[in-house]
């Protein structure tokens, strides 16, 4: 039996939407602060990620949670990290109330958090839903966070 199973529709769209809403968020106040380009960007990102949810939802009889969901978690570190080097670039990450620190952080959130979640889910789906040694680990570092 897979560890990651089909849900309710509210756990997906929960989770993934849940989980991508600071790109919604962010490209609102980055457009009404005047940073159209990166505004943009963020939204768009949001977009593109609640319509791969939705697609993802809408193959749920064909296709299993667990590929769906590595599947979104590899879209959202995509979007994540291009989000936030649009941001980089054209400097409007302080528009959202982060300084150079603060964006190394968001870059060090997802650039390594999310492979850590993809990994995590991986192992978690090969070993039958059992924590194990990585699961141990992930929950220490993410204790850190």
């Amino acid at each position: 039996m897979s560890y990651f199973q089909w849900q309710s529709p509210l756990h997906w769209f929960g989770v993934t939407l849940g989980s991508s809403i600071w790109l919604a968020i962010s490209g609102g106040v980055l457009l009404a602060r005047g940073h159209p380009l990166a505004g943009a960007v963020f939204v768009s990102g949001f977009a593109v990620l609640a319509v791969a949810a939705s697609a993802m939802w809408a193959r749920r009889a064909r296709s299993s949670a667990d590929h769906s969901w590595q599947g979104w978690l590899m879209g959202m570190w995509g979007v994540g990290l291009l989000a936030t080097a649009v941001s980089h670039v054209t400097e409007s990450y302080t528009a959202l109330n982060l300084d150079a620190a603060g964006l190394l952080y968001l870059y060090g959130g997802i650039g390594i958090g999310v492979p850590l979640l993809m990994a995590d889910g991986y192992c978690r789906q090969r070993s039958g839903g059992q924590r194990g040694v990585f699961g141990a680990l992930f929950d220490i570092i993410a204790s850190f966070v």
